[in-house]
């Protein structure tokens, strides 16, 4: 079967676009399909590469999904920047070569209306991460979705599959997107190997894309902090921005292929989240480590502090300070064989229901 793998907003390789796109296209890959990733018309040569030579990758989409909402439509609003990023998506769609069927690894409501507006024939997956671009849940979203929904069933598109990759968002769009039964899909993230057992805290990290998601300010504070309390410190930025550090104590790494076996390295994996970003949506990085049965420390009242109780596992702080982050990982440091304990039976479970193999199986409309 031929597969059109969709994302307008793969540019880099910083955050979760690339990683969820390179796991759908490695995974149909194998198991004998035809696969061609469609990105952003201005995604950089080096993340092109990131995909294998059996998977073409092709630049196209004109528009900026997360620069949509500023600029005019700061003032017009999300409704008419919607409406406008859907337009020029269902305009780019008219030149993806001919496929069998499409997979969205990162749906937009925008996306949805585009896939009715070019009057899609073939048969369309979707996985949502956030409902809203800027990740928050409002009347205005929730008429959006409907709105793209209608379009949807009104032009007759055969959804396989749609469904957010965190059940928290379930309920949300649950009324929108009835029509196609939606369901939460399973998790595409795996351990590289067994996860080991632990017993003392020698190396924290923090992984992933350094951006504003993140409280930048205080990684930095962070890391020197967590080097003078005599800890190894991995600092990862798959942008590869940051500054370099002089510490010997502070590895920084960019981008790298197998993120689980970055993540194993460390004993802890902190999130220094904003926390008002990952209300509902998906931590990447925390299911990373979740899966690979490393400790984490996340903000409360997140997504990812949730999924960490419902897990037994982890700790959380309210304080999302410095100092606060600080308090947590002392907490973690006197009884880290009881955490380590935890996690790694976190990690049983988690493989039970959270895998490549279900997730491909989802989208595909084989479960």
């Amino acid at each position: 079967m031929r597969i059109n793998i969709l994302d307008p907003a793969l540019r880099s390789s910083a955050g979760h676009h690339l990683e969820f796109d390179r796991i759908t296209a490695e995974e149909m890959r194998a198991r004998g399909h035809t696969v061609c990733v469609v990105g952003n018309l201005d995604c950089e040569e080096k993340t092109s590469r990131r995909f294998p030579p059996e998977v073409r990758h092709l630049r196209l989409f004109r528009t900026r999904p997360y620069q949509v909402g500023r600029g005019r439509f700061r003032f017009a609003g999300s409704f008419a920047a919607y409406l406008y990023a859907a337009r020029m998506i269902a305009n780019d769609l008219k030149s993806v070569p001919p496929a069998d069927m499409w997979i969205w690894p990162t749906l937009f409501a925008h996306d949805l209306r585009a896939c009715g507006l070019a009057r899609a024939e073939v048969p369309i997956s979707g996985v949502i991460h956030r409902a809203s671009l800027d990740g928050t849940w409002s009347m205005t979203t929730q008429l959006i979705w409907r709105d793209a929904a209608r379009l949807a069933l009104r032009h007759g598109l055969d959804i396989r599959r749609i469904g957010p990759i965190e059940d928290e968002m379930l309920p949300e769009l649950a009324g929108a997107l009835a029509r196609f039964s939606p369901m939460t899909l399973p998790v595409p993230v795996e351990a590289s190997g067994t996860p080991v057992r632990r017993m003392r805290l020698e190396t924290v990290g923090f992984f992933g894309h350094q951006s504003g998601t993140y409280r930048i300010d205080a990684v930095g504070k962070l890391a020197e902090a967590c080097a003078n309390a005599g800890l190894k410190v991995i600092v990862q930025d798959s942008s590869e921005r940051l500054k370099p550090s002089l510490r010997p104590e502070i590895r920084q790494v960019g981008y790298v292929d197998d993120l689980a076996a970055l993540v194993q390295q460390a004993d802890l994996a902190i999130l220094p989240y904003a926390p008002g970003t990952y209300r509902t949506a998906l931590s990447g990085i925390g299911a990373v480590a979740i899966a690979c049965g490393v400790p984490v420390l996340a903000p409360a009242e997140t997504s990812i502090a949730r999924k960490l109780a419902r897990y037994n596992t982890g700790l959380t702080f309210a304080d999302d300070t410095a100092a606060g982050v600080l308090a947590a990982i002392d907490t973690v440091r006197a009884d880290y064989a009881a955490f380590a304990d935890r996690a790694r039976r976190a990690a049983e479970v988690w493989a039970v229901s959270n895998n490549v193999a279900g997730y491909a199986d989802a989208l595909l409309g084989k479960r």
